[in-house]
C-alpha cells in the first residue's frame, strides 16, 4: 500500500499543536513499519514560517517545502497550491501521497498522476462544512450571512468533489476516515465507496509500559503533592466553550463532593480562565492542579491520574470526530469520563455520567 516515498500535503499547519501529536506520530510509525526511505511534507501555510521554526518542528531526517496559500474562495484558489505540487512530483516516479484533509486531498488529486501506478490516501479527519457553520453559528450581522453561506456551500462542493474521486477514478485512491461514525456519514452523505474506505490505525500513540507509568505517577503525585492513594480526576485541554469547561468543573465538583479525596489536574494553556472558573466553584483550592506543560511530557503527567475527561456539546463534528486527548488518555490506561456525544468513545468505553 506504502511506496518506499511518502509525500505528506496539508494546509492545516504544521504549527497547528496537533502536528507532532497526529502527523509526524503517523510518519515515523509508517517508516518503521513499511521501512520507508523518503518522507517529504508539503505544507500549504497562510502565514509565514520562518526556516528557523521549521527545524524545531520537523526533524532532519524529512524533506520540507512550505508554500504559501490564499484564503479558499472555490476550487480556482487551490491552482497555485496545485502548481507547486505538480512540480515536486515530477521529481519523483515511484510515491504514496497521504492528503491531511479535504483541502490537501483536492489539491492532492488535480496534482496525482493516475497513470503510473503510484497511490493517493485522503485522510478524513472531520467535516470542513459542518465545522465552518459551527464556527460561525453566532455570528449575527447581516452582511457576513450570505458570506458564511456561500462559505459552507463551497467547503460542501469541495468535500463532495473530493470523497467522490473513489467512484469516479479508477485508481488507487483510499480515504482514510479517523472513525467508524465519519466512515458511515461520509459513505451515506458524500457517496464515498464503501470499498474505497478505511479506519486509520498508524497515527494512534503507543501503550506506555507499566514500569514507565508507574515511575511517572510516582514522580509527578510527588511533585503536586497529590497523595499515592487519591483518586485522580484530569481534563487535559483548552477553555473553548464546545469543551464544555464549565460542565467538566461541575462534574469535577460534584464528584469531590462525594468523595473528598478526590483531585481535579487540569493541563492546559488556558490557565486564567480556569483558576476564574475554579474560584467560583465550591471545590477547595487544596483539591485541584491547574498547570500548562510541554506536549511532549504530556504522558508523564496524565500517568499521575486516574481518569480522564472528554466532554463536547451534541454536534455531528464531534459525533464523528476521534478526540486527541482521548487516544492520549488511552495511551496511559486512564479511565475516560465522557458526555455520550462521541461515538468513538461510546464505543470504546460506557459513559460514567
Amino acid at each position: 500500500m506504502y511506496h518506499n516515498t511518502i509525500i505528506f500535503v496539508l494546509c492545516d499547519s504544521i504549527t497547528n499543536s496537533v502536528f507532532s501529536s497526529q502527523c509526524l506520530l503517523l510518519l515515523n510509525n509508517l517508516q518503521k513499519k513499511f521501512s520507508i526511505n523518503k518522507i517529504i511534507i508539503v505544507s500549504f501555510e497562510k502565514k509565514i514560517v520562518t526556516t528557523q521554526h521549521i527545524k524545531t518542528i520537523i526533524p532532519h531526517k524529512y524533506i520540507v517545502y512550505i508554500y504559501r496559500s490564499f484564503p479558499f474562495l472555490g476550487r480556482i484558489f487551490l491552482s497555485h497550491s496545485i502548481a507547486r505540487l505538480k512540480t515536486i512530483l515530477k521529481h519523483y516516479t515511484s510515491y504514496t501521497i497521504i492528503a491531511r484533509g479535504p483541502l490537501a486531498g483536492y489539491i492532492a488529486l488535480r496534482s496525482f498522476t493516475k497513470t503510473t501506478g503510484n497511490n493517493l490516501i485522503i485522510q478524513a479527519r472531520g467535516l470542513l462544512a459542518e465545522e465552518y457553520a459551527y464556527t460561525y453559528r453566532h455570528d449575527t450581522k447581516i452582511l457576513r450571512q450570505p458570506i458564511h453561506y456561500i462559505k459552507k456551500y463551497l467547503y460542501n462542493s469541495l468535500e463532495q468533489y473530493v470523497y467522490n474521486s473513489t467512484k469516479k477514478w479508477h485508481t488507487d485512491i483510499v480515504i482514510e476516515a479517523v472513525s467508524p461514525a465519519l466512515k458511515n456519514h461520509l459513505i451515506a452523505h458524500y457517496g464515498v465507496n464503501p470499498y474505497k474506505i478505511c479506519i486509520a490505525q498508524y497515527d494512534l500513540p503507543n501503550k506506555i509500559n507499566d514500569s514507565d507509568r508507574n515511575q511517572w505517577r510516582y514522580t509527578v503525585r510527588n511533585k503536586l503533592a497529590v497523595p499515592e492513594t487519591a483518586f485522580v480526576l484530569c481534563y487535559s485541554g483548552s477553555a473553548k466553550s464546545w469543551q464544555c469547561p464549565q460542565d467538566i468543573i461541575r462534574y469535577a465538583e460534584s464528584y469531590i463532593t462525594q468523595d473528598p479525596q478526590t483531585y481535579l489536574v487540569i493541563f492546559t494553556h488556558d490557565i486564567e480562565q480556569f483558576h476564574n472558573a475554579l474560584a467560583q466553584s465550591t471545590i477547595p483550592q487544596s483539591r485541584y492542579r491547574v498547570l500548562s506543560i510541554p506536549c511532549k511530557k504530556i504522558y508523564t503527567y496524565l500517568a499521575a491520574c486516574d481518569a480522564g475527561i472528554v466532554f463536547r456539546k451534541p454536534h455531528v463534528i464531534n459525533w464523528i470526530s476521534r478526540p486527541t486527548k482521548s487516544l492520549e488518555y488511552q495511551a496511559v490506561d486512564l479511565q475516560i469520563i465522557h458526555n455520550n456525544t462521541v461515538a468513538y468513545l461510546l464505543n470504546k468505553q460506557p459513559s460514567r455520567l
